[in-house]
């Protein structure tokens, strides 16, 4: 728990310093932020269920889609937003993927 935490906790202070100096939207940082830390206590209740959902596909390629955001937005590079956006949409996907496989896992149980 602790590793993807930490993990967690170096992108959102990446996004929230870039925020802050008008590099990244307040929106998607928000969006970011919002979903990290719903599905971090959403494993813990999951976890509390007994019910166990591995790292997804989906959530890895989330992860790297948000550090090439942060690559890109710190670079100034062209197409750091454009990255940054397809890293919402990819964050969003993998937490909606959670929520599916806990209602699938007690549909089971």
């Amino acid at each position: 728990i602790l590793d993807p935490l930490a993990d967690k906790m170096l992108i959102l202070a990446a996004f929230l310093g870039l925020m802050m100096l008008g590099r990244a939207s307040a929106w998607a940082v928000y969006l970011i932020l919002v979903r990290e830390f719903f599905i971090t206590g959403f494993r813990v209740v999951m976890a509390s269920d007994g019910v166990e959902v591995a790292a997804s596909m989906a959530g890895k390629v989330k992860t790297v889609s948000q550090m090439f955001a942060v690559g890109f937005l710190l670079m100034s590079w062209p197409g750091g937003e454009l990255l940054l956006w397809i890293a919402v949409a990819l964050t969003l996907y993998s937490g909606f993927e959670y929520i599916f496989a806990y209602v699938k896992a007690m549909k089971k149980s």
